[in-house]
């Protein structure tokens, strides 16, 4: 990533943009801004980045590398994504157990992924089955039990019922 803050110097040195048929390298207000057709980098003075592919998809990774939040465009999947909502509840879930044991500290990213999570089972619960709804409320007691933040297990209890109530029916001894 270092080396993309390179590019930004060889901009600067260029008089702050170059331009070769529709793609650019253009240096402003100390942000350096890669673009080619629709797509779109920026990067900030700290080396966060913002990337846009131009189609409604966007990332924003921090400046220690680690993705900070994603959004993606409601018309159109991002390719690879998948939209199976148990692999989706998988993906969210070792994504928080990574970064609750490497970044323990970064309430802002772990109550992010507890949010995801959150939103998924509000979301997609209802087209889980019930096996699928019993190993997530699984997988988010084990969250909690982990978790030292009261906020986030409050979070994860309010997914847990969420799940719970979905076609009126309570999952017994859950």
């Amino acid at each position: 990533m270092s080396g993309l803050g390179d590019l930004g110097k060889l901009a600067k040195a260029f008089g702050g943009k170059i331009v070769d048929g529709t793609d650019t390298i253009e240096t402003k207000e100390g942000k350096t801004i890669l673009k080619s057709n629709r797509q779109r980098i920026v990067i900030e003075k700290d080396g966060s980045m913002t990337i846009d592919d131009g189609e409604g998809n966007v990332m924003k990774i921090g400046a220690d590398g680690n993705v900070k939040g994603m959004q993606q465009s409601a018309s159109k999947p991002l390719v690879g994504s998948n939209t199976d909502p148990i692999q989706q509840f998988g993906n969210l879930r070792a994504a928080y157990l990574n970064n609750l044991r490497d970044n323990i500290d970064n309430t802002n990213l772990l109550t992010g992924l507890a949010n995801s999570i959150l939103d998924l089972c509000k979301q997609k619960g209802s087209v889980m089955t019930m096996d699928e709804r019993a190993l997530c409320i699984d997988g988010m007691k084990e969250l909690q039990e982990r978790t030292p933040d009261k906020y986030i297990k409050g979070i994860f209890n309010v997914a847990i019922n969420s799940l719970k109530k979905i076609s009126g029916t309570w999952l017994q001894g859950k």
